[in-house]
This record gives structure tokens, sequence and C-alpha cells, in this order.
């Protein structure tokens, strides 16, 4: 959960309202809302509360928290704030966990240059938590991971693939695409519970 409201101030002074089943962009989780505000069709009056069309702002059922939900004009469906891309990692030490998650908050509201930032950045903080040397160049910090074994070698292209999207973003004013945002964070989700999650589940195993 990113927020939390304060006990008293948790009851939403809003009516039932058609439901909406969506993915909180705040906490992630799959719900089922019928409390909210409804967005009211200007044809239809105020019978559009009953409508099977679910628009509006509805508050989760899990956090407590408002989401906006409608359809636009070309008819594709908006939701905000949006869902973050990819899946939290558990054990992750907090400096790492926070740019990682700060990576999915980023695509939820389509910052997809600052995806790819945050993923050259991510990689620094996970080879200096795996002993590399504070305030190495991103080159460095990428050698060290593969030296020791925490990119695997048929991954090393990944890494390249920051690295080059990331200097086009820094460089060539390049404005990186949903595609390419997707990609990083599959990537860094990948690095993220092979060398942390699953090692964790490995060592108590064990």
């Amino acid at each position: 959960m990113l927020y939390k409201l304060r006990p008293d101030f948790s009851d939403w002074n809003f009516s039932k309202i058609t439901p909406a089943t969506y993915i909180c962009g705040y906490c992630g989780t799959k719900v089922s809302s019928d409390k909210g505000m409804y967005l009211k069709d200007k044809a239809m009056g105020d019978s559009y509360a009953n409508n099977s069309k679910a628009f509006g702002v509805f508050i989760c059922t899990s956090c407590n928290l408002p989401s906006f939900i409608a359809e636009s004009e070309d008819g594709s469906m908006i939701q905000v704030p949006g869902i973050n891309y990819g899946n939290s990692v558990l054990h992750l030490p907090d400096d790492v966990n926070e740019i990682y998650e700060e990576m999915r908050r980023c695509y939820s509201v389509s910052s997809y240059t600052g995806v790819i930032s945050l993923g050259r950045i991510l990689l620094d903080h996970i080879a200096v938590d795996w002993g590399a040397k504070s305030g190495q160049s991103f080159q460095q910090n990428v050698k060290y991971l593969k030296d020791n074994h925490y990119i695997a070698a048929n991954s090393e292209k990944w890494v390249d693939l920051i690295r080059q999207y990331g200097n086009k973003s820094n460089h060539k004013l390049v404005i990186n695409t949903q595609t390419d945002a997707q990609n990083i964070i599959k990537f860094c989700e990948m690095i993220l519970k092979t060398n942390y999650e699953y090692q964790f589940i490995a060592d108590n195993e064990i």
C-alpha cells in the first residue's frame, strides 16, 4: 500500500453505483467496487447511475483510495491512476525496492523515458548492494555484475539495451516508448527475482 488514510477519514460519503472491476493503481489489488461517484451521461440523465457501463470515480475496497475510470473518444478505456507494470519483488533492500517501485509508478503515468533512466540507476544500486564500489560509472557497475555472475551470460544484451536506451534519452533527446519501458521493467524484475527473491528462498530451503 502506498498511502494510508487516517481512520477517522476513511469513510467516503458517496453512493453505491454500477460496480467496476479493475486493478487498483495504488495497491495493485484486483477489486470490484460499487462505491464512488458515477460519471453522468447527458443523454441518459441520472438514470446513468444504474447503467451497465461503469464510469466514474471508484473507491478501492482494499486500500480505500479513488480511481477514475471512463471511456475516451476513440473507445479506449482510461484509468487514473494507471496500473503499475510488472510485479513486486520480495526481500529487496529498501533502496533497491524504492527505485524499482518508482519505475513501476512511472509506467502507470506513461513516463516511459523516466522508466529507462531509473533502470540504469537500479542496476547501479544492485551492483553496490552486492559489493561494487560506490561512485563507479554505470559501465563499471555493469562489468562488476557480469564478472561476479549476477547477470547471466545470455542476459548481457538486455543490460546493453538499458545502456543504449539511456544514452539515447540523455544525449539524443529521444523519447522512449511504452514497449521500451515494458521490456526494461521485465528485465529488471528478472534480475531482482533471481538475485534476491529466489536466492532468499534457496538460502532458507537448504
